[in-house]
């Protein structure tokens, strides 16, 4: 319940989180940098 509430209060404040697991890092450097990438982009990153 308090991941969820503070997830909750960072978006609020218009922080943007990128949860990244061991199987995440399992798939590689690129994986999670593509990630990143992704949700960056989503919230208008030109990048």
């Amino acid at each position: 319940m308090y991941d969820r509430n503070r997830d909750n209060r960072s978006a609020a404040r218009g922080w943007l989180q990128i949860k990244v697991y061991s199987a995440d890092m399992r798939r590689g450097d690129t994986h999670v940098a593509e990630m990143f990438k992704q949700a960056l982009r989503q919230h208008s990153w030109p990048g």
